[in-house]
């Protein structure tokens, strides 16, 4: 980019420079600022959450390196769980289901964590929230993935989060849709008589077929790298 750019013009980045560290090598916005070579301008202004909303005090305090003497208090728009590896999984099923209960969709929630392995990891708790929201039954057509030596059940009206770009489709790495139908091979009305998922998208519905599904995943919980990509 900077080799193609003419000296008598100006690039202008924008971005933040808070977001978690890109998986691969670099931080490069967050590099370029902290040189002390760019003039630059940083919004401070949060519009995201409304005015008295606790979430912005308690991200800027975790910004700063510190946690509020009150982290541990229930406020009106978070609470804290103390928990550890073990205890994770039955705290979380007993949040989504008490979240189910009070008649809120599964679309208006996420459960983000760290790592995709362990009790308490993506993978895991993924399987714990769907059968709360989308158990499985024997009128409800599903089909098992297996992906890195484990294995994934999907059932229509699962929700599911894209993992890589695909143009050709307009779906992007991050974005959240519900599988819609479940095609096998064996069923009479299935003419190309290839396992498909069909996957509902604000786009558009989108057909996988064995060979782009490593490119879905279960998104009932997902890493906090991945939930950036989702808005």
């Amino acid at each position: 980019l900077l080799s193609a750019v003419q000296a008598d013009m100006q690039i202008i980045l924008v971005g933040d420079k808070d977001q978690l560290p890109s998986v691969g090598p670099g931080r490069v916005f967050y590099d370029l600022l902290a040189s002390g070579l760019l003039n630059y301008r940083e919004l401070e202004t949060i519009h995201r959450q409304g005015k008295g909303s606790t979430i912005i005090s308690l991200a800027n305090e975790v910004k700063n390196g510190r946690l509020p003497a009150d982290f541990t208090e229930q406020q009106i728009d978070r609470s804290f769980f103390p928990a550890n590896a073990n205890t994770v999984p039955k705290l979380v099923e007993k949040i989504a289901e008490s979240w189910k209960n009070k008649g809120n969709s599964v679309a208006d929630m996420q459960i983000l964590a760290p790592m995709y392995r362990t009790q308490a990891g993506v993978n895991h708790l993924n399987e714990i929230v769907q059968n709360i929201f989308n158990p499985a039954t024997s009128k409800k057509k599903s089909i098992n993935i297996k992906k890195d030596k484990q294995s994934f059940n999907y059932r229509v009206g699962d929700k599911v989060m894209q993992t890589a770009n695909d143009p050709e489709n307009n779906v992007f790495n991050g974005d959240i849709g519900y599988i819609t139908s479940v095609l096998l091979a064996k069923d009479k009305s299935n003419p190309d008589k290839k396992d498909k998922l069909v996957v509902d998208f604000d786009t558009g519905e989108v057909i996988y077929t064995r060979e782009n599904w490593q490119n879905i995943t279960l998104a009932y919980a997902t890493t906090i790298h991945k939930s950036q990509g989702t808005e």
